[in-house]
Formats: C-alpha cells, sequence, structure tokens
C-alpha cells in the first residue's frame, strides 16, 4: 500500500489480500482430500471464507477505527472482495448477479457471527463452529467430506484468520502517516 492511502485503497488490498487467503483455503481442503463435486461447490466455499474474513476483519478494526471509517472500510472490502468473486465464477459458471448473491450470504454470516465471541484477535469457538457449519453444508456429509467440519474449525479458520491479521497489519501500518 502507498503511505498515506485512502480507505478505498487500503480496503481494496486488504480484499485482495482476502481473495487469496479464501483461495487458497479452498485449495488446501482440497489438499488435505476433501472433495469438492464441481467448481460451483469449490466457489461456494470461497464465497464463505470471504464473509467469514470481512466480518474478522470489521472486528479487527473496532479498535482502531471510529464507527463511520470503520464502516467505510467494510463496505469497500465487501465490494471488492464480491467483484473478485464474482468475476471468477462469470469465467467459471457464466453470467450471473453473483455480487448480489454474495451479499445477501455476507449479511446473513455478519448477523450470525456478531452474536459470537471474537477476542485477542481471534474468532472464538462458537464464530469457527458456524464457520464451519456453512463450509460442511457445502461440502455435503459423505463419508470423504464428514470430518471437514473438524478441519475448518480447528485448523483452517485459525490459519486464515492468522494470514489476515499478519497481511492487514503491516499493509495498514505501511499507509499510517504517523509512521
Amino acid at each position: 500500500m502507498k503511505p498515506d492511502a485512502g480507505i478505498e485503497e487500503n480496503a481494496g488490498a486488504v480484499a485482495y489480500v482476502c481473495w487469496q487467503i479464501s483461495l487458497n483455503a479452498a485449495k488446501n481442503l482440497h489438499t488435505e482430500d476433501f472433495i469438492y463435486d464441481n467448481d460451483v461447490q469449490r466457489m461456494g466455499v470461497i464465497a464463505e471464507y470471504l464473509c467469514f474474513l470481512i466480518h474478522c476483519m470489521d472486528r479487527l478494526l473496532s479498535h482502531s477505527l471510529e464507527p463511520t471509517r470503520r464502516e467505510q472500510f467494510v463496505i469497500c472490502l465487501a465490494h471488492d472482495a464480491a467483484r473478485h468473486l464474482a468475476n471468477n465464477q462469470r469465467e467459471i459458471t457464466g453470467a450471473g448477479n453473483y455480487e448480489s448473491d454474495f451479499f445477501a450470504i455476507c449479511n446473513r454470516r455478519t448477523q450470525e457471527y456478531a452474536l459470537c465471541e471474537y477476542t485477542d484477535k481471534q474468532p472464538g469457538f462458537k464464530m469457527r463452529r458456524c464457520f464451519a457449519a456453512h463450509i460442511q453444508n457445502i461440502m455435503g456429509r459423505q463419508a470423504v467430506n464428514r470430518w471437514i467440519t473438524d478441519q475448518v474449525m480447528d485448523i483452517d479458520s485459525l490459519d486464515t484468520v492468522e494470514m489476515l491479521v499478519e497481511s492487514s497489519d503491516k499493509l495498514l501500518a505501511s499507509s499510517d502517516p504517523a509512521k
């Protein structure tokens, strides 16, 4: 990020980081021998990761940005993340109203995750369990995928948030005019 970067530019950079983390998380599930039936299912998993990371970023910013700037940042972040997702979905599955679908999912997840604990830059047990349940619903409960909840809840959710924290701390610190 550029020094003195604005909220939109910073949010755009964090959205790209969230996209990359989500894409890698979806690939990691395959590496861990969980099976996707199709690309639509894979894109659904990526969308869930994006919603989760956007909410986590909102929580991370809750102590460092005043409410109006935080809201502006999260809205820009969600729009840029939706654009990344929609562009890829169009390439894979053709035309569709992907941004609106993503915002609907994101709004539902935000309401759910808002009821969950988030401390020390980490989502609490209930939030991780809720997130993992959404991934499980997408992936199904056939034999090979029945343990995906444990993988997502105990390992992947924590790893992805750790990557988000590290990346966003570096990005946002580099744009801090006080430095």
